[in-house]
Parts: C-alpha cells; structure tokens; sequence
C-alpha cells in the first residue's frame, strides 16, 4: 500500500488515478482500463464503510463525500487485477 497526498496532486496508483486530493468533497476517480466488476469503497480511519461505487464498463466516475465529515478517509479499488487503497483527505 502507497500513500501520496498533496495539494491538487493527481495520484495514480496501479492504473487507478484519484484528483484532487485533498478533495473539496468531489472525488473524480479514474482507470487506465476498462475492467468489468470495478468497485470502490470509501471507509473511515476505523475502518467502517461511509459508500461504496461501481464502475462497470466506465472509465471515470465522480464520489460527492461532501455529506462526510472533514478527515481522513481510506477508497478501496477492487478488480480483477487487485485491490488497491489510496488515503483521501476531505477538507470542505
């Protein structure tokens, strides 16, 4: 697991990009390929799940997490190719 965050930085991790992060509440993920049964989780820093997304036969989609409360918060990205987890810092 790799950690990147920075302001405005665009985080690409094993195909998978996350931006902006720290994000105002708009989360834009992105994928290098189109793999059916994409999923992505979002979990607070005790691990509890706060919403989950698909991204079947999609390359990008947006998360609005500006109903979640200021902090830290970890997106799980799950594939045929692996999991991947990117922390994602959520500053209104």
């Amino acid at each position: 697991i790799e950690f990147n965050v920075g302001i405005n930085e665009m985080t690409q991790l094993n195909g998978v990009t996350f931006f902006p992060n720290p994000t105002p509440g708009k989360l834009s993920i992105f994928l290098s390929e189109n793999l059916s049964g994409t999923t992505i989780q979002m979990y607070d820093v005790v691990g509890n799940l706060v919403t989950s997304s698909s991204m079947d036969g999609v390359l990008r989609t947006d998360m609005d997490i500006s109903s979640l409360a200021n902090g830290v918060y970890f997106a799980r990205v799950q594939n045929v190719k692996g999991t991947f987890v990117q922390k994602i810092i959520l500053n209104k």
